[in-house]
């Protein structure tokens, strides 16, 4: 079901029941020199909202776009499930061009996980923060390399109580700053 109210100026058709404009529906809205149509594509399912926020998915490109508006928001919650953001054969790439990313637990555990390849934490200028107040900050590869590494900023581990953990079975890990500085802080814990 789709909700969209209706604006000022949107051409409508409408069914009376017997004629009566009192029992009139909605059946059809057209397109007109107030709202033109936001796309001429074929292949192209398009929501257009008012505050220019947009919502694409196209059957030819298999392409899904969210667009949101500079003051934009997205919101993606699973009040007792799970999120899941999965490529079979791709890549995931999470970018803030500009800003953050965040990605944070309330009370439960953000693992990071790559089944048969490396794990890459990379910073070009900025600084790489890894930190825990009560709990555990661990990297763990089996048969792949941890790689974090910062050009021009530095590289912070950091456990108020609890362990600071880096372990490879058959891989390596590599802790890199080529300008900046590695710190390790555990204040009641461990790091090993």
């Amino acid at each position: 079901i789709r909700w969209r109210p209706l604006t000022i100026g949107t051409r409508v058709m409408i069914a009376c029941e017997s004629g009566d404009l009192r029992n009139a529906a909605i059946v059809q809205i057209f397109y007109s020199g107030v709202m033109r149509p936001p796309s001429d594509s074929e292949s192209l399912e398009l929501f257009l909202f008012t505050d220019a926020a947009q919502m694409s998915y196209d059957t030819f490109t298999h392409e899904f776009n969210v667009v949101l508006p500079p003051d934009g928001v997205m919101n993606i919650t699973a009040d007792a499930g799970e999120i899941n953001i999965q490529s079979q054969n791709g890549t995931v790439n999470v970018t803030a061009d500009d800003g953050d990313v965040n990605i944070q637990s309330q009370s439960g555990t953000v693992n990071v996980t790559a089944d048969d390849g490396d794990i890459n934490i990379q910073s070009q200028s900025g600084a790489i923060n890894a930190s825990s107040e009560f709990g555990e900050i661990n990297l763990i590869s089996d048969s792949g390399a941890i790689n974090v590494t910062s050009d021009n900023g530095e590289i912070e581990l950091s456990s108020d109580n609890g362990v600071i953990n880096a372990s490879s079975e058959f891989g390596e890990i590599n802790l890199t700053s080529l300008n900046g500085r590695i710190t390790a802080t555990a204040d009641n814990g461990e790091i090993q």
